[in-house]
């Protein structure tokens, strides 16, 4: 019950049968990354997803406006929001498209499937405003909290303190960038042989790991934040100390 992926070449559609042949070519890395040490993996939640084009976002929201039952939107939304790398644009297109009282929800889902996300990207609760029933303002509220945790998110200084409510899109997608941060933190430590300070004894930079008040990794097999089961609901509490330092003016990243 998901989104068909859509092989294409030079955003055209691919024959369904037959032989292809392409070269493919490394993508230039990000200008912007300034050779910080977590540039690349604060980008990691965007591989293998298909980056939505202008000329597909149509048909898209054609198919939304065609489901029938809350149930049959929801499972498309969350298909595009793990399938699908959006821009903003492609956000606010959808929201608009969508019936009024399904603006939020559609927010909520499809927010973690923007590319490039940053606290100033122009969307927000703007793409939804004029989508709110009564009680404006109390919803309003509630959706700059809903998603105020994904659009603050910095993963290239990702130091703090976190309380996350899994059963929200938003939070969850913080959850999960925060689980494959720490992964490549924990591979960095473990390949340069560096002193290992983690508190449980496997290089990871996430601490003090609760859900609902009791040890998340309790009764898990795994024993490291990154590899561990979410759960699908609940409050998950979390401390992240990242080792990883900013590059100094004029030189390489570096680890502490």
């Amino acid at each position: 019950k998901g989104l068909a992926k859509v092989v294409a070449l030079d955003d055209q559609e691919a024959t369904v049968a037959g032989r292809v042949s392409f070269k493919y070519t490394e993508p230039v890395a990000d200008p912007d990354c300034g050779g910080h040490p977590l540039a690349k993996a604060a980008e990691f939640h965007l591989r293998g997803r298909t980056a939505l084009g202008l000329g597909r976002s149509a048909p898209l929201v054609a198919a939304l406006q065609r489901c029938a039952t809350d149930e049959q939107r929801q499972i498309f939304l969350e298909a595009t929001a793990e399938a699908l790398a959006l821009k903003a644009g492609h956000l606010a297109l959808i929201v608009r498209a969508a019936p009024a009282v399904l603006g939020p929800l559609v927010l909520e889902t499809l927010l973690p499937a923007v590319a490039h996300l940053r606290a100033d990207t122009p969307l927000g609760v703007a793409g939804v405003r004029n989508k709110l029933l009564p009680h404006k303002r109390a919803e309003e509220a509630r959706l700059r909290g809903a998603t105020s945790k994904l659009l603050l998110l910095n993963l290239r200084n990702p130091t703090g303190r976190y309380s996350l409510e899994l059963e929200s899109p938003c939070d969850r997608a913080v959850a999960r960038r925060l689980q494959t941060l720490a992964a490549f933190e924990a591979g960095v430590q473990a390949r340069g042989k560096l002193v290992d300070v983690s508190q449980e004894g496997n290089f990871e930079p996430a601490r003090n790991l609760r859900h609902e008040g009791y040890d998340l990794l309790s009764g898990q097999a795994e024993a490291a934040f990154s590899s561990s089961a979410l759960p699908p609901s609940g409050r998950l509490q979390l401390d992240y100390a990242s080792r990883m330092r900013p590059p100094a003016p004029g030189g390489g990243g570096r680890s502490a």
